[in-house]
């Protein structure tokens, strides 16, 4: 079974015919800020033919690993916010997303009996951790 995921993205962006007003586009990968703990992660799972994966009576994990990692930088239990239509959130907890780079993400869904699916099931989600300004970023400062 094939799985898929769309990802609620903060990406905003000044859109034509709105005076160069910044509007929200739902489109690309999911960015913030480093050290960023709003807005939360949010998706809603779906099957191959775009049906809700009904998730009743499941638990739903967030999982995020910065490419080219061996080990996740996240992993931890996410929001059950719309069973019956899939709806998902992971809210960020301090230190997810205090380095900056580009991550893969999926959610792993598991019920009484085990794991369920891996979603999405044909590679990962992205999520684009920026720097900013006003931190300077020190590698050292996350390996210690």
């Amino acid at each position: 079974m094939s799985y898929a995921a769309d990802v609620d993205s903060p990406r905003l962006e000044a859109l034509p015919g709105h005076g160069g007003r910044f509007t929200p586009k739902l489109t690309g990968p999911w960015c913030c800020k480093r050290g960023a703990l709003w807005p939360p992660y949010r998706a809603t799972l779906r099957r191959a033919d775009r049906r809700a994966l009904d998730l009743s009576g499941a638990s739903v994990e967030f999982v995020m690993r910065r490419r080219g990692d061996t080990d996740p930088w996240v992993q931890a239990p996410a929001e059950v916010l719309d069973a019956e239509r899939g709806v998902v959130r992971y809210s960020w907890e301090q230190g997810d997303t205090a380095l900056p780079g580009i991550f893969n993400a999926e959610f792993l869904i598991s019920d009484d009996e085990g794991l369920i699916a891996r979603v999405p099931s044909d590679g990962y989600l992205s999520v684009h951790i920026l720097g900013n300004l006003s931190e300077p970023y020190e590698p050292d400062e996350l390996s210690a």
